[in-house]
């Protein structure tokens, strides 16, 4: 019997230039990033898949070209900072 993930009922989706997500995959596959908005929504789906026992993908597009979805990570963590929000340890 294959064991299963656990995934959140929700997923977040953005977008990053393909040359850093390359960037990142060529490495460890790990990063940490802030946005200007507090994406509050994807703060409090975190929190509750966190509560859960539940995993939230976390997808990505390239923003420079046409891409569809290219990678999906899982988050372990997000802060909001005044006005803005930083996600830590993203892992592809």
């Amino acid at each position: 019997m294959t064991k299963h993930t656990k995934l959140h009922d929700f997923c977040i989706y953005t977008i990053r230039n393909r040359k850093y997500l390359e960037f990142i995959m060529a490495g460890d596959g790990k990063e940490s990033f802030r946005e200007n908005k507090t994406w509050k929504t994807a703060y409090n789906l975190q929190k509750n898949a966190e509560k859960k026992g539940k995993k939230m993908p976390f997808f990505f597009s390239a923003a420079d070209e046409q891409s569809g979805l290219i990678y999906v990570a899982q988050i372990s963590l997000i802060t909001i900072i005044k006005f803005s929000l930083k996600i830590h340890n993203i892992y592809f």
